[in-house]
């Protein structure tokens, strides 16, 4: 099994550049509140739903992804349809949620054991997330449009 960001290169990037990117787009961190509302909070939801045990996306996780956004994101300027910009997040945002779970090890514990690990596999296997996941950055690219 491919891990998320292999995954994701496959399976939600080929869209997103079609229908975003080489429309000229540079989305970035003032699609935040699109991308909070529209994927994160109902992914996680689609995640509980399938058995994956998380914790409550509020207050914790939601200001993880608030402080990701505001140090990763806004504070460089990113535009995620460039390859090296995503690069610079991803290294930024992994950083903060390092620094999120050394502060928090109880939800280690709680949430990164084994079992939970294979179910994140399960689904992450299954088409329909990454479906749902391709329909998402088509109402993206539509955004702007309405």
């Amino acid at each position: 099994m491919k891990g998320v960001g292999a995954k994701m290169e496959t399976e939600i990037w080929p869209s997103f550049n079609k229908l975003v990117c080489s429309k000229g787009k540079s989305p970035g961190a003032d699609d935040w509140p699109f991308v909070e509302k529209e994927v994160l909070i109902p992914l996680w939801g689609k995640l509980q739903k399938k058995g994956l045990k998380l914790p409550d996306y509020k207050p914790k996780i939601k200001s993880l992804a608030d402080k990701i956004v505001r140090e990763c994101v806004a504070k460089r300027k990113t535009n995620f349809c460039k390859k090296s910009d995503l690069e610079k997040v991803k290294g930024c945002a992994v950083d903060k949620a390092m620094g999120f779970i050394m502060g928090n090890l109880d939800m280690a514990d709680k949430y990164g054991n084994e079992a939970n690990c294979k179910i994140a596999k399960k689904i992450l296997e299954d088409e329909s997330i990454w479906e749902w996941g391709r329909g998402i950055v088509v109402k993206f690219a539509k955004k702007d449009l309405d």
